[in-house]
């Protein structure tokens, strides 16, 4: 299963999805985005990342929201995860596990604590050059 979006819903270059359908099987990408960066078609390039970090952690506070947990992102954090998720031969294909190292493994270690609960607002910041979890009880 090839997966593709028209990247013009992010303000990105558009690519022919005639490419996509006469290549089934040989397009694919790990960020579950279907950002295909291919022969011929145009690749990302460090100012679209923001882009997919946006739409990878809107899927994360998604799935946060389920539980009732409020996810934010401060712009230095966006602008970390966007600089570790990069790399200009990939785009931004290492940008999915850059997100699960630095956000998804420590805030589930915050929540197996307790340290994070249901009705928590909690805010990713940077603070001695890492990525911290600031939990903000009730902060509805």
């Amino acid at each position: 299963e090839v997966f593709a979006y028209d990247r013009r819903h992010f303000g990105l270059p558009r690519f022919d999805f005639a490419v996509v359908a006469e290549t089934p099987g040989i397009l694919r990408t790990d960020t579950g985005l279907g950002v295909l960066v291919e022969h011929g078609l145009d690749r990302l390039e460090r100012s679209d990342i923001d882009r997919v970090v946006d739409l990878q952690m809107a899927r994360l506070a998604q799935r946060l929201g389920e539980q009732d947990i409020r996810l934010t992102l401060s712009p230095e954090a966006r602008e970390r995860l966007a600089d570790e998720g990069y790399d200009p031969a990939y785009g931004a294909r290492p940008l999915k596990r850059v997100i699960q190292k630095r956000v998804q493994d420590p805030l589930a270690l915050e929540l197996l604590t307790g340290a994070i609960t249901p009705g928590d607002d909690v805010v990713v910041v940077v603070e001695s050059d890492a990525l911290v979890m600031r939990p903000r009880a009730g902060a509805a």
